[in-house]
């Protein structure tokens, strides 16, 4: 039976597939890249939207949680400029944001199915 766990695993590979894995935000707000990449989820952790891969976008360590400009240093500029950059994304992210679920709506074994065909080629369900 698949989990949280799983999912997330396979939510940082799925959208690092999709976008490439460099920082999407390198050079904005004057700061430079640094640190690995990582994926941030646009929309948070809290919600329906949590395994959207196209909701997630990749940012170096810098971009992410850093200081001038970053997703969780300056979460408002940052969605500015994302809502800018990454139009449909944003209209997706409007329309779903406040749509929260708690653990027990999660079909985690859906989920793996969907982030493993973007991965893998093809679903992988549960053991």
């Amino acid at each position: 039976m698949a989990n949280e766990q799983d999912c997330d695993r396979l939510y940082w590979r799925a959208v690092r597939i999709e976008k490439g894995s460099n920082c999407a935000a390198a050079g904005q707000g004057g700061v430079e890249c640094g640190g690995p990449i990582g994926v941030h989820h646009v929309a948070g952790r809290a919600n329906a939207v949590r395994f959207n891969t196209e909701l997630g976008v990749c940012l170096c360590e810098q971009h992410h949680i850093g200081g001038r400009f970053s997703a969780h240093g300056t979460p408002k500029r940052f969605i500015e400029w994302w809502a800018e950059e990454f139009t449909e994304a944003y209209i997706t992210y409007c329309d779903l944001r406040r749509k929260i679920v708690s653990d027990r709506d999660m079909d985690y074994d859906a989920i793996k199915g969907e982030l493993s065909e973007i991965v893998f080629g093809a679903p992988v369900f549960a053991d």
